[in-house]
């Protein structure tokens, strides 16, 4: 059943304007499905998902309306306001975190972040962007499995690293997606 409502989710969010659909999917999605079909933790699932979505770049309406399309789903009509405020919470303790506690780089793969790469992009063409480009690379199919995930990015990590020996900013730009 978490099966079907991971797909409906999906593809409701996407209807509804998700920005980038690789994108969409992190653990925490599963586990606030868990949660709603479960009937509880929702609050705790809602604020891991909404710290995922500040982390991911996702702007807080979009996050928001991505929760919303769970809910009608799930045929559970509107996201309660707990949920809606736990979200919210998680967002924003995440989106305001202390800069002494933010990390350039992913723990798993050793690649720079997707703000510490938007940062690196903006002094490049600020200065001069000659001979200059943003390469991304990603499995032909996306992995379904976590595991599968985890050695996706894994594995394009390493041939990111040997494709780019250099001195270039490499980045993990998504769950499966790297680019220099």
């Amino acid at each position: 059943m978490e099966a079907d409502v991971l797909s409906r989710w999906r593809r409701r969010s996407m209807a509804a304007g998700w920005s980038l659909a690789e994108d969409w999917w992190t653990p925490e999605v599963e586990g606030v499905i868990k949660a709603v079909c479960a009937g509880c933790g929702l609050a705790q699932a809602c604020w891991e998902l909404g710290s995922a979505r500040a982390a991911a770049g996702i702007g807080v309406a979009e996050g928001m309306n991505d929760l919303a399309a769970l809910f009608a789903v799930t045929g559970t009509g509107e996201p309660p306001f707990t949920a809606l405020r736990s979200f919210a919470a998680g967002w924003a303790e995440h989106g305001f975190a202390p800069l002494g506690e933010l990390h350039c780089e992913d723990p798993l793969t050793g690649l720079a972040t997707p703000a510490y790469l938007r940062t690196r992009l903006a002094q490049l063409y600020r200065g001069t962007a000659k001979g200059t480009c943003l390469v991304a690379a990603e499995p032909s199919a996306p992995p379904l499995e976590l595991a599968e995930r985890l050695a996706a990015a894994l594995n394009l990590a390493t041939a990111l690293r040997r494709a780019f020996p250099g001195d270039e900013t490499l980045a993990l730009l998504g769950p499966v997606r790297v680019g220099p």
